[in-house]
């Protein structure tokens, strides 16, 4: 009787390991690939903005849509950094002066388009924030990418 309890339990606990683990293997992949998305979009989006110099509504709107659709909630943070250059007794000095994601999309908001000047370098920082996946319990762990380049041409 002893001996066919032990057996039971085992083969319930084999059931749940051999139709749950590949669940959980897949939920990663299909993680990885998610995050492998979101860093092409943020790649295509902070390009498309280095080539022209400026983000629109539709630009900004369009890459919050693709990266949203995907079953996770990101947070997007674009930052701009502008070299200022002072004329000292020395000759000249350069100093940054930084932009954060509230006045960028503040401006975007208003006017429908945010311009950036040549030399100016622009980054994106994207975290996910939660994960509406049934799987998302185990590992949910936090990821982030990065992406940013500088401002090539004014196309404005």
């Amino acid at each position: 009787m002893n001996n066919a309890f032990s057996q039971m339990v085992s083969i319930i606990i084999a059931v749940i390991i051999m139709c749950f683990m590949p669940l959980c293997f897949l939920y990663g992949r299909i993680d990885n690939l998610r995050q492998i998305y979101v860093l092409t979009e943020t790649e295509y989006f902070i390009d498309s903005i280095c080539n022209t110099g400026f983000v629109s509504k539709e630009m900004y709107d369009g890459y919050i849509r693709a990266i949203g659709n995907k079953g996770a909630v990101y947070e997007v943070d674009i930052t701009r950094e502008t070299p200022v250059y002072t004329l000292t007794d020395t000759g000249y000095e350069l100093s940054k002066d930084y932009y954060g994601n509230e006045e960028i999309v503040s401006e975007i908001e208003e006017s429908g388009r945010y311009y950036f000047s040549q030399g100016d370098f622009v980054r994106a920082q994207v975290k996910k924030v939660s994960d509406i996946n049934v799987f998302s319990i185990f590992g949910n762990e936090v990821r982030e990418c990065y992406y940013g380049g500088q401002i090539k041409y004014e196309a404005y």
